[in-house]
This record gives structure tokens, sequence and C-alpha cells, in this order.
């Protein structure tokens, strides 16, 4: 029997646990992610909306999706250098303030790997290109502290051309199959009681 092969594809890593048994961890492939950072998306977005609709739009969009982005920019939609990996539609009461605002759309961008600068201006190419109120960028990983330190003291980075529309950083827990830290800060208001 021989030796298995590693590709780029097949990635392997091991973890140790304080109890000192190895466990062999397959890494996961960004495709493999995006359901589940779909279905986190919509628990995160969609409670108390009127519309909530997010696609896995890496392959292409679905028709219901199309018909409510702008025409000016359907023409994109064919290559995948203009393709988020999810692409999110959702409408909130008036006055519900669970956002700041109350009809958006979200792109998201997903990664395996530790975000780096570059992943922070193609989620903000995707926020700009579908005029998104919110753009994020998920990653299994939180960046490194010395990007966390340049996008504070460069937070207009952060900022879309459109008023008020930011790029979020966000971790995905690949144990829980959620978003458990978010960068600058959560996009969902804190509900404030008077």
């Amino acid at each position: 029997m021989g030796r298995p092969s590693l590709s780029q594809d097949s990635l392997v890593t091991f973890k140790v646990f304080n109890s000192g048994f190895c466990n062999l961890d397959v890494a996961l492939k960004e495709e493999d992610l995006y359901p589940r950072v779909q279905k986190a998306l919509q628990s995160y977005f969609c409670p108390g909306s009127e519309e909530c609709l997010f696609e896995i739009s890496a392959d292409g969009f679905g028709e219901e999706l199309v018909k409510k982005l702008p025409d000016e920019i359907l023409f994109l939609l064919g290559k995948r250098e203009f393709r988020p990996d999810i692409l999110g539609k959702v409408r909130h009461p008036i006055g519900s303030r669970a956002f700041y605002y109350f009809d958006f759309f979200i792109s998201a961008e997903i990664k395996t790997s530790p975000p780096t600068l570059d992943d922070v201006f193609q989620a903000k190419k995707y926020g700009e290109i579908y005029g998104c109120a919110i753009s994020l960028l998920v990653s299994t990983d939180r960046p490194e502290e010395r990007l966390l330190r340049f996008l504070k003291k460069k937070s207009t980075l952060l900022l879309l051309p459109m008023s008020g529309y930011h790029v979020y950083l966000c971790r995905f827990s690949v144990e829980r199959d959620t978003i458990d830290w978010w960068f600058p800060e959560a996009p969902r208001r804190e509900q404030h009681t008077s």
C-alpha cells in the first residue's frame, strides 16, 4: 500500500489536543463553506425581515436575485471575477431599527485562511459593484493583528463610496456553524431598552 499523495486541493493538517491524541483534519475548501456560511447569514440577517434572500453566487445567480439587481450591472454577471461567493437582499420593516438600513444588499467573500488586505479590497469591490450596504469578508480565521491595527488607523478603507456603507471582517466558526467575531463591529444594531 503506497503513501497517499497530497495536492494543493487536499491539504492535511493535524490538531493536537491536550489529551495527547491527534486528530486528522482535512482542510476545507472555500466552496465547501458556501452553504454553511449562507445558512449562518440567513440566521443573522433574516429574523424580523419582510424579505430575505441569500444565494451562493460564485457559480452564477438565480432568477429571483437577478430580478432584484440594478439593470446597469447585469452585463457583469457572466464573469466570475465580478461575482461574490454569496449575495443577499434583505428588507426589514421601516422603523424596525435592526440594522442601520431597512432595504439593502449584502455581499460575502469567503476565505479559509487569515484575511489579507487584498481580500479586503476584493470584498470592497463586490460591495461597490452591487451597491451593498454591508460587504462581508468571512474567514475561518481571524486576521493577523497587524492587519487589524492597520485597518483601525486607515478605517476609511472599510468604507464604500456610498454613504454609510461598510466592509466588515468576520470569523465563521466551522465548529459551531456561526459567525462569532466581527470587525470593526457587528452590523446588527444592539437592542436598546428605554
